[in-house]
């Protein structure tokens, strides 16, 4: 060590501290793979844009409207989510009634009349780009080939939007109990804990099982 080393001060240490806080990363292997799917999806969607010359003159604003739609399922769609909402996308009572067995079903005390401006913009890009596809595509077999690939895309996106409306569901379940616990009762949690080697942020389960470190 340097005898005419001379470390900063204790105020601006913690000032340096203060502004540069410690975060903790949590590893998303094998655990959501719903997200991994989805992320695959737009990515594999954009890349279909891209690689079409035929949508050339509407690519840029096909995948503003993905990167747009992306990011509200990634951060505002799970705020909106409600256990009883006018707009069907984030009513968790209609979505997750089965609408063929009424076991499994609940009926809402209220109306679905209004619409939400992002997960439309989801819905209507997705069907245009299908439409597009359609449209500009000559060879038949190519065509079939090149719309299951994309559905399969859109059923892993969609998957993802199911998934975050059932996980808000869940936790809102979790939050009900805690809040009519009584003096004498307590809230046991217990979950699985996983020790694993950090290959890369997010993969599927399909790469999670059979690694070392488990």
């Amino acid at each position: 060590m340097c005898s005419d080393f001379e470390p900063l001060g204790k105020s601006s240490l913690f000032t340096i501290l203060d502004a540069c806080k410690a975060s903790t990363r949590k590893s998303l292997q094998g655990i959501n793979y719903f997200a991994a799917e989805a992320g695959e999806a737009f990515d594999g969607i954009r890349k279909m844009i891209e690689d079409k010359v035929a949508l050339h003159n509407d690519s840029a604003r096909l995948i503003e409207n993905l990167k747009r739609a992306r990011f509200y399922l990634k951060s505002d769609y799970k705020v909106h989510v409600a256990r009883s909402s006018n707009i069907a996308d984030h009513c968790c009572v209609y979505a997750l009634s089965d609408p063929e067995k009424r076991d499994f079903a609940q009926d809402c005390d209220h109306e679905h009349n209004e619409s939400c401006a992002e997960c439309s913009n989801l819905t209507r890009t997705l069907n245009e780009i299908e439409r597009l596809l359609e449209e500009t595509e000559e060879d038949e077999e190519l065509l079939h080939r090149t719309l299951k690939k994309f559905r399969s895309y859109r059923e892993a996106i969609e998957a993802w939007k199911a998934h975050l409306l059932r996980s808000i569901n869940q936790d809102l379940c979790r939050e009900n109990l805690l809040d009519k616990l009584s003096n004498d009762e307590i809230y046991l949690n217990l979950d699985w804990a996983m020790k694993f080697l950090p290959i890369k942020s997010r993969e599927p389960q399909s790469e999670f099982f059979g690694k070392r470190g488990i």
